[in-house]
């Protein structure tokens, strides 16, 4: 094996490849389905082989083949396999490079075809080395070689073990007897295939029906339903299927989990189909005999009836107009972020020996404490060794690539950024703001100067941990909604133990999100039961993938759901909430921002310009407030420039404290219980007992000489945007000057009416929404909008901005 120090590091690796696009793209034209009749000077030579499925599992002989080629590439799932490869031949191209969330998956075959074949046409020769058998379900290999062959180059497939050979050999399944039917799960869907009942049925890539794109971190898969429903219509509704994945370590048992049909609408069975699963269906019928036929064969009388199948071949061999785009995107083709460049690890180095040892995987089946003791694997590190000693396929994965523990530090930054709206504004602005600098140095700086340390060379890792681990970077208001005005309103807010969830705007008692998964059960005779896992898509938007059914009864396709976020926006005409005034040409003007109520339309904000009222809604972005069809600028502390819309005044906020967020407050004050804060223009009054206002404006108060456990005390107020009640937040001091966080509202009515929806919800959801925000199962129900806000634009930061480009 080669020296570590051989190893190209991920950064050679990926000039490696961006180099190897250029001068794919640069011969682009040169190349069609139509070659030139004479054979090429120097024939190259493509050998494509197969590594198995279990971990190093080449056929005798690929040793040897991989060792004396020109150039290898290989498109490899198992990190064992990967080190034991880079450690054979470190020069050899990871064709995974080619994967990206934002590219179909027919243009990363059709890419890795071509990387293939640019070796192989400068007359090398070529070894290409694919997971399982490299011609079972891989278009890139199959086009290769056909191609290759067409130019005049020497091109050779090898067999290896596929999945479907261990499934015949784990189930115990012979295809000759009754018979073998396979197909690939989303093609039978759109082209009707039928299942012979009578046969062993194998489907393949279950896991991801009807996904054209590729995703790192899992296939979303909602369409499996509609999948399961078709299956059910030919062996009905409780049939039996097995979900299939293939061992991939030596000693650990492949996965064999049975389901009537029924079950896989579940989605917390759902999340067990992964991207790696084979459905194997059972014979259910018995084929009667042809007595004719076994006549005519000189058996007996009855005869056996055969069934023939014509299925077209597609041409894989053409240069389209989109095989040509996988020319066309090389030429600018970078390693994507995500891309996971595989360590040599100690957890891969002992499967590579338990591969090659019979009696360490003897000693690893019976005893994995004793069998990863000893000298021999003292380089691992303790959570490495933990997770080998589970003997689960995942839990060695994860060892494997490489574990670490996440970073403390990380964590705390992430949950500051996520909670505080000035690091928000201020990290997306140093984001925008990278010119020329390098992102890493750019972030680090911007650490420094807020005073939120961070290890960002690792972040992309703990930001990857703190989602599938907390809750905070989930907060927000998510949504499904059907064609009869019907559907689900999901909100989650906070964190470990001050978590909120609520669900068609009742809130849930009690819940659990573990690993990504967010799952309750109602109590015996209640309503709903759910089950989600949280997700977001390439642009960043998150969403939660499962479903909502009646305590019970079975889940059906109809129960399953992608809820969507809510987009709230950064901003609300409620922050406006009371009087505002310009002075133009000697005239002052004013503008009153408040809240009424009526019969008809509830609670809504009205506007009135020199106590006169305007008619229309409000809309505030930037910095306009737009009234019906009249617009107006307000200032916000900021200064106008000489390029905005509205030349002249801008509206300014007077420092009087508005009526709107004056009255009885019942706060809660951290581990010291509720007192009462009657709040008004002229001061604060404390269980009763006045005070020493020292300060007030439009939104806050500070005072001293309270009662003991509140002597003084700082507050900000604001106007709840959802029931457009007012809600206070802030900290107090006691007479020993310890500081105290505070929060508190001045209660909703039991049913505040909001009868005008907004956030483009329905009429049912918004109910929904102001049933939770208006909760009194909590006492912070009425901050669930700034919450949200916040959540909403830090996960954009997050997964728009900084995941797509962190290492």
């Amino acid at each position: 094996m080669s020296n570590p120090s051989d190893i190209p590091n991920r950064a050679q690796h990926s000039r490696a490849w961006e180099d190897l696009g250029q001068a794919i793209a640069a011969n682009a034209e040169r190349f069609s389905e139509t070659p030139d009749s004479t054979s090429p000077a120097t024939p190259g030579e493509l050998t494509i082989i197969g590594s198995g499925i279990e971990t190093v599992g080449f056929m005798l002989g690929d040793e040897e083949l991989i060792r004396s080629a020109d150039v290898v590439f290989y498109c490899v799932a198992d990190p064992a396999t990967v080190v034991w490869l880079r450690s054979v031949r470190p020069d050899a191209y990871d064709l995974y490079v080619l994967y990206d969330d934002s590219k179909v998956r027919y243009t990363t075959y059709m890419q890795m075809t071509e990387a293939i074949l640019h070796f192989v046409r400068q007359g090398r020769r070529v070894v290409a080395v694919y997971y399982g058998h490299p011609g079972i379900f891989v278009l890139s290999t199959h086009r290769a070689i056909m191609i290759a062959r067409r130019e005049g180059h020497r091109a050779v497939m090898r067999p290896s073990v596929c999945a479907l050979d261990c499934l015949c050999a784990d189930l115990g399944v012979d295809p000759c007897h009754p018979g073998m039917q396979t197909h690939e799960a989303t093609d039978m869907l759109i082209r009707g295939r039928v299942p012979d009942t009578s046969l062993h049925v194998v489907l393949w890539q279950v896991g991801l029906i009807g996904e054209m794109g590729y995703r790192r971190k899992g296939y979303i898969n909602n369409n499996f339903s509609l999948f399961i429903s078709y299956l059910q219509q030919f062996y009905g509704d409780d049939y039996s299927v097995i979900n299939y994945v293939a061992s991939r370590y030596p000693t650990i048992d492949p996965m064999v989990e049975a389901y009537p049909l029924s079950a896989l609408h579940d989605p917390r069975n759902q999340f067990r189909i992964t991207g790696v699963s084979t459905f194997y269906l059972a014979p259910k019928d018995a084929t009667a005999a042809d007595p004719s036929m076994l006549a005519r064969l000189g058996l007996m009388k009855p005869g056996q009836s055969l069934r023939q199948s014509e299925v077209p071949l597609r041409e894989i061999g053409r240069y389209g107009s989109r095989e040509r785009k996988a020319f066309t995107a090389f030429a600018g083709f970078k390693v994507p972020k995500g891309y996971h460049w595989q360590e040599d690890t100690g957890a891969s180095r002992f499967l590579i020996a338990l591969r090659q040892d019979l009696a360490l995987r003897r000693r690893y089946l019976e005893n994995p404490r004793e069998a990863l003791g000893g000298e021999r694997w003292s380089g691992l590190g303790d959570r490495e060794r933990e997770l080998l000693m589970t003997r689960d396929a995942g839990a060695i994965q994860v060892a494997a690539k490489g574990y670490r523990a996440a970073s403390r530090i990380n964590r705390a930054a992430l949950a500051a950024i996520f909670r505080r709206k000035p690091l928000q504004v201020s990290l997306l602005a140093a984001i925008r703001g990278v010119i020329g600098t390098p992102l890493l140095e750019a972030l680090s700086a911007w650490s420094k100067s807020v005073g939120a340390p961070a290890h960002w060379e690792g972040m992309r890792f703990d930001i990857e941990l703190a989602q599938r681990d907390c809750l905070f970077p989930w907060t927000g208001i998510y949504r499904a909604e059907n064609g009869e005005g019907g559907g689900h309103l999901l909100v989650l807010a906070g964190d470990g133990k001050g978590a909120r969830v609520s669900v068609d705007g009742r809130p849930i008692d009690r819940f659990s999100f573990r690993r990504g998964v967010l799952e309750w059960r109602d109590a015996p005779g209640a309503a709903r039961n759910g089950w989600f896992r949280v997700d977001s898509d390439s642009r960043g938007r998150r969403r939660l993938i499962g479903g909502i059914w009646q305590d019970g009864k079975g889940i059906a396709a109809e129960s399953q759901d992608m809820l969507k976020e809510v987009a709230i926006g950064y901003q609300h005409p409620a922050f406006l909430v009371g009087m505002h005034h310009r002075e133009r040409n000697g005239d002052r003007q004013q503008l009153d921002i408040r809240v009424v109520e009526s019969e008809a339309r509830g609670r809504f904000l009205c506007a009135r310009l020199n106590r006169e009222d305007l008619g229309g809604s409000l809309d505030f972005s930037g910095r306009v407030l737009t009234v019906g069809d009249r617009r107006f600028q307000m200032a916000l502390g900021s200064v106008s420039s000489p390029d905005d819309e509205f030349q002249g005044p801008e509206w300014k906020r007077e420092g009087v404290l508005p009526g709107d967020l004056c009255g009885s407050y019942v706060c809660r004050i951290a581990g010291l219980g509720r007192c009462i804060f009657e709040i008004d223009p002229d001061g604060i009054r404390i269980d009763g007992r006045g005070t020493q206002t020292i300060g007030s404006s439009a939104n806050s108060v500070r005072w001293t000489s309270g009662p003991d456990r509140c002597r003084a005390g700082s507050i900000t107020l604001l106007l709840d945007p959802i029931t457009l009640y007012p809600f206070l937040y802030g900290s107090v001091e006691d007479q020993a000057q310890r500081s105290r966080r505070c929060f508190g509202r001045i209660p909703a009515a039991l049913d505040p009416k909001r009868n005008e929806p907004e956030f483009g919800l329905s009429p049912l959801l918004w109910s929904y929404l102001v049933a939770s925000a208006s909760s009194r199962a909590r006492g912070d129900g009425a901050a669930l909008w700034y919450q949200v806000e916040k959540a909403n634009l830090a996960s954009v930061i997050v997964n728009a901005y900084l995941i797509p480009h962190l290492p």
